[in-house]
């Protein structure tokens, strides 16, 4: 991510409160008072959105996900959908359907926020 500063804000004595949100970050935001004079910086640290993984709906809903070793769930329990609340981090998703069948994807990155579909064969 980006490290600077955003710039300084000049505010009348009271309380305010003070909102940073994008298309790929979960909102932040803080309520503070100023007194007359004083000079508050913020540490700001935004978190990105998670990203969605949308399995085709005509998959078995009895088919288990899991999201880098770990058990998610069944597709169907999961309404075909998996957050994954790290999405620039690498990640490998497995579906394991009932008769041996298993099919596995790899993702390096996701863009927060995004939905993606998956393709499974």
């Amino acid at each position: 991510g980006k490290t600077g500063q955003l710039g300084r804000i000049e505010l009348t004595p009271g309380k305010h409160s003070l909102r940073v949100e994008n298309d790929f970050s979960l909102p932040w935001e803080r309520s503070f008072e100023v007194s007359p004079g004083e000079h508050r910086p913020f540490e700001i640290t935004l978190t990105p959105r998670p990203a969605t993984l949308v399995f085709p709906a005509d998959h078995p809903a009895d088919c288990i996900v899991r999201l880098d070793g770990a058990g998610v769930g069944a597709l169907g329990d999961l309404g075909h959908r998996v957050r994954i609340s790290t999405p620039r981090q690498p990640h490998t998703v497995t579906v394991d359907c009932p008769g041996g069948r298993s099919d596995t994807t790899q993702y390096e990155k996701l863009i927060p926020g995004a939905t993606v579909q998956v393709a499974l064969p």
